[in-house]
C-alpha cells in the first residue's frame, strides 16, 4: 500500500574501507543469508546475520574495488553492488 514503509535489508557503509566492517541493516526480526562475491562470481564469503550484526573485511582480505552482495531472508532477497575502498 503506498505510505508504508515497505521490508528492507541492505549493508552499510557503501562505500566500505579495507579495514572497515559491513553492517547488516533490515526492519525483519530474521536471520539472512549474506553471500559476498567478487565481479567475476566467486563466492568470498558467506554467513548468517542478523539486524545490527556485522562482518569484519579485513578476516576476508578483499582488495579494493567493486564487488556483489545477495542477501537472503525467508521472504525476501536483495542483491546489489558495493566499493571496498584502500585503507588509509
Amino acid at each position: 500500500a503506498p505510505g508504508l514503509a515497505s521490508d528492507y535489508v541492505q549493508l552499510v557503509p557503501n562505500p566500505v574501507l579495507q579495514d572497515g566492517s559491513l553492517k547488516l541493516q533490515s526492519n525483519r526480526d530474521e536471520t539472512f543469508k549474506v553471500r559476498l562475491y567478487d565481479l567475476q562470481g566467486k563466492l568470498l564469503s558467506e554467513q548468517r546475520m542478523r539486524n545490527g550484526e556485522q562482518v569484519a573485511l579485513a578476516k576476508l582480505g578483499m582488495a579494493a574495488g567493486n564487488y556483489y552482495y545477495m542477501i537472503a531472508g525467508e521472504t525476501m532477497m536483495e542483491r546489489g553492488r558495493f566499493v571496498v575502498l584502500k585503507a588509509r
